[in-house]
């Protein structure tokens, strides 16, 4: 993008960001950022002037660029010119772009040339943006007064600067003219070029040299093209595809001119020319404009003066202002009649408001009230409402007439073309256009009508009591009228509103709340009875009753008329008068004879009854009280009316009705929750199972008559149920599960024959017969209702029942065993008739409208989605999982568990289930649709292929079609989701189906001859032999998955871009990769490969033609930006540390109205792509990778020693786009440039996504196979590690602020500063840090390794010195004194101020709410043990919530005790179960926070550890000790704070002090050997730190031992450590040095204290401690031994006897005797006991050199110890064997 895009863009940010704001300093920035920007808003309608100076000037080979002066070649002269006339702008501009094209154009896969007319594009389109945001803000009420005062004036001042909304009906035609241009000849009318002449004059001009100006594209090869003959001049031309690129450039920019253009409307009076303007535009154009549905809006909008306050350019204030506007819609011709008459309808309504104001209106105009009702019957009787109704809601319409009409798509047709099928097009005709609306725009226009109705409502009475006035002859002289106005009128005029409210949640409450006059409306309908309107009366009131609150007061007013003892006396407007109709049909439809001709339905009638259907179907729907009462109400017999007349010989309309309110019955949203709708669904099921809609020919064995013991020997369910966890089934979640089976299979009977219908084979009756009549009608109304019907009836569970339930299934809404009672029980052959009969045949149909088959499409996916959902085999994987481990059940006694009592009971076992239970659950799976979905997708049948073509339709459907703007083909988009979700969920489950599911039912069933198998009683077919993945399916199809990672950067809908990725990170795994079911052993099976396609999918993509705009579609969705903040609902994405109990969005979707949040994706597309690109770098991931093609690594590269050296790709820069992309997201606010100054850095504002950039950048250069192209393209980006490392080397808490943290914490600095912050932020910055030092370590090593020093100075610089810019940091080192007399004070290095910023204390907010709220004792919960519900981790272990949290509320719905408590105590137990939660959860985050404070140690360590070896040579001898003093100096006094530190984290401090003190000695020792030693011994005294400062290292290590709470691991290390420390000190003692100084001050701290004394630790360590940390313990003493002996401090001595710790260590030499022997025996014993003894052994020794040491050990002993021990014999004897072997 371009400087001037990026400006805009981050306008663009700033005003989202910005406007939802309160603060004052947001408005006053969001002013001045608006301000500064102002002309260039201004001068978007006014494009620069071409200036014939500046084309001279660039014909001359010279050209100003941001104001510099450039020298250009003849190409560029060429293309300058050519861009200037084909985008109609000045040469200077078309210079810039055409400059900034060439250096975008790599990454943009495009020529110069075209990527310059992206680029212009792109910045006009930014600038739109910007002013509809501006606008659209500016409508919003819900904004901040100062915010909305900002927007409101500012765009007040620029409708000032001229007339700006004649300008944009200007540009608008421009456009217009330019688009058909383009369309026509490929270019514009205006581009006259002479490429010859300009070719011949840049020629000559270059001939010329120009001094002092800078040179651009100079030709180098002026001295070969002069030797060569004169070549033909070349052209300049666009790409086809980028014409394409501009007309839908044009196209957008057009239309978002004239939304603009309605907003401002809709905001402010406009100026009498403007208006005038709007109104002379309208008059001329015609429907077929694409603006005029915008125009016309925004003339509705102009004329209206709701929410207006009157100014002085109103016309309501200016006489002569008036009369024009009145002379302009009243007495003007205009070209289409219809646009007339809705500028006077909504002129009267105006009128009529300021006539009743007392305005002086009625002086000026002779409009008075009569001759104004006169001017709406007129346009009423012209059909206004209708025109509005089809025209502008065209898209609320839902078109299945049986006659197709021809209609001219909106796409600017000229008059002389406005014809169909030769003959010409009435301009007034409205059904013959069709106008496109973008789908943002929608609902203005919807808002503006609702507006205009309201208003012809409460202003338009007299229209009203004219038509009520009327006597009841001349009602039906008027009904009978065709063209009545009173009947046209008022009937279109119901029909608007119904479709101005359909399906708006609530929109109509205002007509049903008595409190608003609009009620008195609903009223007088219901009161006035015109036979012909009450279809379109019962449209609008099956509209308005809308959501849950308008279809309960529906409900509630049509209940009322209900006569209980004649239902057919009821209210016409009662539901009793419904159910009495059908009622009465269906009895005469019965009576008839067969001989007889069905009766029929007058299509008046029909047609009120239907729209009656359609009320009572809005109102089951959305209100689960209407639906229980009407279903069960034995008056209305709702249930048996229904299913009575879908039998009968009725129109395809009217059973289309019945069907659709069956389906509202049955659904499970809405009205269908709390299982309201999955106990109606239960009865349909059976329903259909009893007639012969579905199966018409059954095969039935009447069932002899039942007995007693017949009935004794049926197979009743409720039995215990083992394998659903408990006695009793439904004490658990998911025993629920099986209450319909208990109920249901009563009714299953053995003495009937079952017979297989698996596939349902072609009939000639049922419903089979519908389709194929609809087929020859070419019209499918009633198939796709009825195919929703069977969608509504496979229920899937919510994302709230999930969390209200406990994670536990609901129960299925599909009886057990349906139709077992003559067939193989199931929904086998509902799945085939809407798959084999339905489906697969849709591309062979034909259809009246085209977008009936995706509708259909989209009806039948849902039934396959909804029964793969829906399908839950988890309890039975459970079973597996667990008997295969040899453990108990996981469904346990949550009562014992909740006690802390063991859980383990035989009654629960694994072996314990019966084979009944197990075929019972089988039989529950078996005969769900999902199993058969999850078969046929499997086996690679038909039903997968199509599938495939459905998602290869996106590659014309979505990215190269415009009409989703529209909505036009929605239902196209809806089939690709469903496509797509139903593979990620194949992905998800088949290798759990085909390896623990299907082998536990082969296990299970017995097989039959002709291919099938019993189970319990029944009869199945056997699924197919071979089962297949599906990855290794779309291998046969490598276009399915080349179109699905096209489909990534389908950025106007989200659900595809994640679907799409989710998919390719499941297919980039192994195929052997079976996720959850590794660990799972299940007996006699092999498990089947049913993973990815692992690095096939990479090679499947680069050999694809369209590998380059795959990868580029990645780079440019890593450079969108959004918000990426995580919320409550988003609990899915780490459930562990995200309370989901506050998951607001989530639990209040009660009626599963936003079908978005049951999909809703957890985190941002952004992030979902860098975790896809992390995968692919894991360490079993196979080279190549999807990561390496997406990152742009050459995939043909040869192997060399062993390893594939990958490089990046040198062929097409544009296959750099996606790391190119990934480079400038972690750059961003890097820069120091003045205009930039202000731009957060990413680590700021996208913290998550930063750090996975970090490591992601990390495990490339770390790979081997892409290392190190990886680092020499990092290195060739201006010091790219030392901008990142400025970015964090600042103290943590300085980039930790969040203005509103979701899940907020205090951190605790050392400085006791409290900052409020985020969880994920505090997460985020430590892995940050850690993945970048482990980076900078890594470059440091390889530099090192390459001689390249010079390339790690700067980080040297940047790492112990704190500035890049600053030279001489040896010199600055070696210039520090550390003496004692010395000035010397520990620098602040980036590299201390690192590990300081790790010391804090965290505060979590769950954890001061749990304290709040849990001050008393547990009680309920009162010994559980959360502690044997744990899950690891990346290596630490986590609190398992879910299972905790399902545990806990398993416990309590199926405990009696709990069921049985008071209300009372039932919300304390909820209270105390949520402390528990919030203790656990506070607990996680704990150490998750403590893993990256380990982790940033670690990478610090790294860091510290290379820079002390790799880099020594960089550092003199003084420089390396005074760099590992001030770090000790560090380290140390954090072991020894008393502030809570994590066990792992103290591990890794004394680790990096063990390192540093080993350093330190290993250092010393060389140069020790390097020094040349001189007499004086004083020389000597200088190498090395001086005394003091070991003395205070020393003590520091001393301290940390002594801590009261250090544990011996860290104890252990510190041993060590003061070894190497001692052996540092002792190196160059003599006995000269014997009164030391420093040695006897470390002699009187070793032995200060009596039982605290260092000695006495380490003795006691030394004897009692694990056997690992005694070696370290006896190395110490035998080093501190050496230190006293050295210097003649024999006080030693008396420590060892003391406490006979001597004497006790001599005693266990013998005792560790045995163990020795063992080692000896035992080839894989432990040595840690060999190296105790050795360690003891030598410390012995060492006491043993001296006379005093050897009485010592004598006097306790040592030799009559000694001598029992056979250990040292056997040695001897060993030897002693290989000796006479040899000889």
């Amino acid at each position: 993008m371009t400087a001037l895009t990026t400006e805009l863009r981050d306008l663009l940010n700033q005003l989202c960001e910005e406007r939802v704001s309160i603060s004052t300093l947001s408005a006053i920035n969001l002013q001045d950022s608006l301000e500064l920007k102002k002309e260039l808003f201004i001068k978007l309608l006014d494009n620069s002037p071409k200036v014939a100076e500046h084309r001279n000037s660039i014909k001359a080979g010279k050209t100003f660029i941001n104001g510099k002066e450039f020298k250009i070649n003849e190409d560029f002269i060429r293309e300058a010119i050519f861009l200037s006339d084909q985008l109609d702008i000045e040469e200077y501009e078309a210079s810039r772009l055409l400059f900034e094209g060439i250096s975008r154009a790599s990454a943009l896969n495009l020529p110069a040339l075209d990527a310059a007319v992206y680029l212009y594009h792109e910045e006009r389109g930014f600038v739109l943006s910007i002013l509809n945001i501006i606008l659209e803000s500016a409508k919003d009420e819900t904004l901040d007064s100062k915010i909305h005062s900002v927007l409101i004036q500012f765009m007040a001042n620029i409708i000032n600067c001229g007339s700006f909304v004649s300008k944009l009906l200007k540009s608008a035609k421009e456009l217009t003219s330019m688009i058909s241009s383009l369309s026509k000849t490929g270019s514009l009318q205006s581009a006259l070029v002479d490429t010859n002449e300009t070719t011949s004059t840049a020629t000559s001009q270059q001939q010329q040299q120009v001094q002092n100006t800078n040179s651009l594209f100079q030709n180098s090869q002026t001295s070969q093209q002069s030797q060569q003959p004169q070549q033909q001049s070349k052209t300049s031309k666009f790409d086809l595809n980028t014409n394409a690129l501009r007309i839908d450039r044009l196209t957008d920019e057009r239309i978002y001119l004239v939304q603009i253009l309605y907003h401002i409307a809709s905001l402010y009076w406009l100026p009498e020319n403007d208006l005038i303007a709007l109104l002379k535009h309208l008059q001329s154009i015609n429907l077929s404009d694409v603006t005029c549905p915008y125009l016309l809006t925004s003339l509705l909008a102009a004329l209206s003066i709701k929410a207006k306050e009157l100014s002085d350019n109103s016309f309501a204030k200016n006489e002569a202002y008036l009369k024009k506007i009145d002379e302009e819609i009243l007495n003007k011709s205009w070209k289409v009649g219809s646009l007339q008459a809705s500028a006077q309808i909504q002129w009267t309504l105006s009128i009529s408001i300021l006539n009743k104001a007392d305005s002086p209106i009625k002086l000026s105009i002779p409009l008075e009230q009569g001759a104004i009702t006169g001017v709406v019957e007129s346009v009423m009787k012209q059909g206004v409402f209708g025109f509005m109704n089809d025209y502008l809601l065209y898209f609320k319409q839902l078109k299945f007439d049986e006659d197709k009409k021809t209609i001219l798509q909106n796409a600017d047709v000229d008059d002389s073309a406005m014809a169909i099928d030769g003959l010409i097009v009435d301009p007034n005709d409205y059904t013959k256009f069709d106008a496109g609306i973008y789908s943002e725009f929608q609902k203005y226009v919807i808002y503006e009508l609702e507006c205009m109705t309201e208003s012809f409502i409460f202003n338009m009475s007299n229209v009203f009591s004219n038509l009520k006035n009327l006597t009841s002859d001349e009602l039906i002289h008027v009904s009978a009228l065709d063209d009545g106005s009173h009947r046209n009128g008022l009937e279109q005029f119901l029909t608007l509103l119904a479709s101005i409210y359909r399906d708006r949640l609530n929109a109509g409450l205002k007509y049903w709340d008595h409190s608003n006059s609009l009620s008195t409306f609903v009223a007088w309908l219901l009161d006035f009875k015109l036979p012909h309107a009450l279809a379109a009366t019962f449209d609008f009131l099956g509209a308005i009753s809308t959501g849950e609150k308008c279809a309960l007061l529906a409900h509630n007013t049509l209940k009322i008329g209900i006569s209980i003892l004649d239902i057919s006396s009821s209210h016409l407007f009662s539901w009793g008068k419904l159910f009495s109709a059908l009622q009465i049909y269906s009895q005469q439809y019965a009576k008839r004879l067969p001989e007889e001709e069905p009766p029929t339905m007058p299509p008046v009638e029909e047609e009120t009854i239907c729209k009656f259907l359609y009320l009572c179907q809005q109102v089951v729907q959305y209100s689960q009280e209407a639906r229980a009462a009407i279903w069960s109400d034995p008056v209305l017999c709702a249930r048996d009316s229904i299913v009575s007349m879908i039998s009968r010989p009725t129109s395809s309309r009217f059973r289309t009705a019945l069907y659709n309110i069956l389906t509202a019955f049955c659904s499970d949203w809405g009205g269908g929750v709390n299982r309201v709708g999955e106990k109606i669904s239960l009865e349909i099921w059976n329903t259909l199972e009893s007639s012969d809609m579905i199966i018409v020919n059954k095969t039935m064995i009447q069932a002899p008559t039942t007995t007693a013991e017949a009935k004794s020997q049926m197979p009743i369910m409720p039995a215990p149920n083992v394998l659903f966890g408990n006695v009793n089934i439904s004490s658990t979640g998911e025993q629920i599960q099986m209450q319909p089976f208990i109920e249901n299979s009563a009714t299953v009977d053995n003495s009937v024959k079952k017979v297989p219908s698996y596939y349902l084979s072609e009939q000639p009756g049922g419903f089979l017969r519908e389709f194929e009549d609809e087929k020859n009608r070419k019209l499918y109304t009633e198939t796709l209702s009825f195919v929703k019907l069977i969608s509504s009836l496979i229920h899937t569970q919510s994302k709230r029942d999930e969390l209200i339930t406990g994670f536990a299934p609901t129960p299925s809404s599909i009886p057990f065993c349906l139709g077992s009672e003559h067939r193989s029980p199931g929904t086998a052959p509902y799945i085939s008739l809407i798959i084999d009969h339905i489906f697969l045949s849709l591309k062979n149909l034909q259809y009246i409208h085209p977008e009936t088959r995706w509708q259909l499409t989209d009806a039948c996916l849902s039934v396959v989605e909804n029964s793969i959902m829906s399908f839950n085999f988890e309890p039975i994987s459970n079973f597996v999982k667990d008997a295969s481990q040899i453990k108990v059940s996981s469904f346990i006694n949550y009562k014992q568990a909740l006690k802390g009592e063991p859980t383990v009971n035989t009654a629960f076992s694994a072996n314990y289930c019966t084979n009944e239970d197990m075929q019972n659950a089988l039989l529950a799976c078996v005969s769900h649709p999902g199993f058969d979905i999850l078969i046929r997708i499997l086996s690679g049948s038909s039903l997968i292929h199509e599938l495939f073509k459905i998602v290869l339709m996106g590659k014309d459907g979505i990215f190269e079609s415009g009409k989703f703007k529209t909505g036009k083909n929605i239902y196209l988009k809806k089939s690709i989701v469903r496509c797509l979700r139903i593979f990620h969920r194949v992905l998800n489950i088949q290798s759990m189906f085909v390896n623990v599911f299907m082998p536990q039912l082969e296990q299970t069933y017995t097989i039959l001859l002709m291919g099938e198998f019993q189970l319990d009683e029944f009869i199945f077919p056997l699924p197919a032999p071979t089962l297949r993945s599906l990855g290794n399916l779309m291998l046969y199809n490598n276009e399915v998955i080349v179109q699905i990672a096209s489909m990534v950067n389908c950025e106007d809908f989200e659900d595809i871009c994640h679907l799409c990725i989710s998919i390719l990170t499941s297919l980039a795994s192994g195929p052997h990769e079976n996720g959850p079911i590794e660990h799972i052993k299940f007996p006699h099976h092999l498990k089947k490969p049913m993973g990815g396609i692992g690095s096939q999918l990479a090679g499947i993509l680069f050999s694809s033609d369209r590998a380059t705009d795959i990868i580029f579609g990645f780079g440019e969705r890593l450079e969108i930006e959004t918000s990426e903040i995580t919320t409550y609902d988003d609990y899915e994405y780490d459930i562990n540390v995200i309370p989901f109990w506050l998951a607001e969005k989530t639990l209040n979707n009660i009626y599963r109205y936003d079908r978005y949040d049951e999909h809703r994706y957890s985190s941002s597309v952004r992030i979902n792509i860098l975790d896809m690109l992390l995968k692919g770098l894991n360490g079993e991931a196979f080279s190549p990778s999807l990561t390496e093609f997406m990152l742009g690594y050459d995939l043909k590269d040869v192997e060399m020693k062993g390893i594939y050296q990958k490089s990046l790709t040198s062929d097409k820069r544009s296959h750099l786009a996606c790391l190119t992309a990934l480079l400038s997201m972690i750059r961003k606010g890097t820069n120091v440039d003045e205009d930039e100054e202000n731009e957060l850095p990413l680590i700021v504002t996208h913290p998550v996504l930063a750090e996975k950039c970090y490591q992601l950048i990390y495990k490339l250069c770390a790979r081997d196979s892409t290392s190190g192209v990886t680092l020499n393209y990092i290195r060739s980006n201006s010091d790219f590690l030392i901008e990142q490392f400025k970015l964090i080397s600042c103290r943590l808490e300085r980039i930790l602020t969040v203005k509103e943290p979701y899940f907020e914490g205090v951190l605790i600095g050392s400085d006791k500063s409290r900052i409020k912050t985020d969880y994920f932020t505090l997460v985020s910055v430590l892995h940050q840090r850690a993945w970048l030092m482990e980076l900078i370590a890594l470059e440091l090593h390889l530099t090192a390794q390459t001689f390249q020093q010079s390339e790690s100075q700067h980080l040297l610089r940047m790492l112990y010195d704190g500035s890049d810019s600053t030279d001489g940091l040896i010199e600055k080192l070696e210039g520090l004194s550390v003496e004692p007399n010395g000035n010397y004070h520990r620098p602040i290095w980036n590299i201390l101020e690192i590990i300081n910023s790790l010391d804090f204390i965290w505060v979590d907010g769950l954890e001061d709410k749990t304290n709040e709220k849990n001050k008393t004792e547990s009680t309920y919960f009162k010994g559980f043990d959360a502690g044997k519900y744990m899950i690891k981790e990346d290596g630490y272990e986590l609190y398992d919530i879910r299972t905790i949290y399902k545990l806990l509320r398993q416990y309590q719905t199926s405990n009696e005790t709990v069921t049985r408590m008071l209300e009372q105590d039932r919300a304390n137990l909820e209270m105390e179960m949520g402390c528990l939660l919030r203790k656990l959860m506070a607990e996680n985050r704990h150490r998750k926070i403590a893993e990256g404070r380990l982790h940033c140690l670690r990478a610090w360590k790294k860091v510290v550890e290379v820079t002390l070896s790799d880099c020594f040579d960089v550092f003199s001898f003084e420089s390396r000790e005074r760099i590992i003093y001030d770090l000790l100096t560090v380290l140390l006094p954090k072991l020894e704070s008393e502030t809570h530190i994590h066990s792992d984290i103290l591990k890794g401090l004394s680790d990096m002090i063990l390192s540093l003190l080993t350093r330190l000695k290993e250092d010393k020792s060389r140069q020790t050997i390097l020094h040349v030693s001189p007499k004086d011994m004083s020389t000597v005294r200088r190498i090395g730190l001086p005394d003091d400062k070991l003395y205070i290292v020393f003590s520091l290590i001393i301290d940390c031992i002594r801590k009261e709470q250090s544990i011996i691991e860290i104890r252990s290390i510190m041993y060590t450590a003061l070894v190497s420390l001692l052996q540092y000190i002792t190196s160059d003692i003599d006995e000269n040095f014997a009164n030391d100084r420093v040695r006897s001050r470390i002699i009187d701290i070793v032995c200060v204290g009596n039982r605290k004394s260092v000695l006495n630790i380490i003795c006691n360590d030394a004897n009692h401690a694990v056997n690992e940390y005694k070696a370290s313990s006896f190395a110490l003493l035998e080093a501190l031994y050496t230190l006293f002996y050295r210097s003649k401090n024999t006080s030693i001595h008396t420590h060892l006897v003391k406490n006979n710790f001597l004497k006790y260590t001599i005693d266990m030499t013998e005792r560790s005797d045995a163990d020795l022997l063992y080692i000896l025996e035992n080839r894989d014993a432990s040595l840690i006991p060999l190296d105790v003894y050795e360690a003891k052994i030598s410390f012995l020794m060492r006491i043993a050199f001296n006379r005093e040491g050897a009485l010592l050990l004598l006097t306790n002993g040592i030799l009559r110890r000694w001598m029992n021990c056979k250990f040292i014999n056997a040695k001897m004897e060993e030897e002693k064997f290989k000796s006479k072997c040899y000889l």
